[in-house]
């Protein structure tokens, strides 16, 4: 564990610098997910890209919860929706 704040600085730029590498890695097979995905699913992620796009965000952080299976047939669900179809990676929590 880095005792300085140097050492944490260099610590952090080395991770971010990974992530970095891991999302340059997996974009094309995002974007061949996208390509798969039918008309429906893609419009529905759709609207989150231009804000994703605006804010260069590469993870989506959201609260995952399972309602009824009438209510999710009949008003959808986000957590499926972003599992399923998201452009870029997802950080659920119950």
């Amino acid at each position: 564990m880095p005792t300085t704040t140097k050492a944490e600085l260099e610590m952090m730029d080395n991770r971010l610098e990974i992530m970095s590498q891991a999302v340059k890695t997996l974009r094309p097979a995002f974007d061949a997910f996208y390509a798969s995905l039918d008309r429906k699913q893609q419009q529905r992620l759709d609207v989150f890209g231009p804000r994703l796009e605006e804010e260069k965000a590469d993870l989506i952080v959201a609260g995952g919860y399972r309602h009824s299976r009438l209510g999710e047939w009949i008003f959808g669900g986000v957590t499926r929706e972003l599992l399923t179809a998201s452009p870029v990676c997802c950080l659920l929590s119950h």
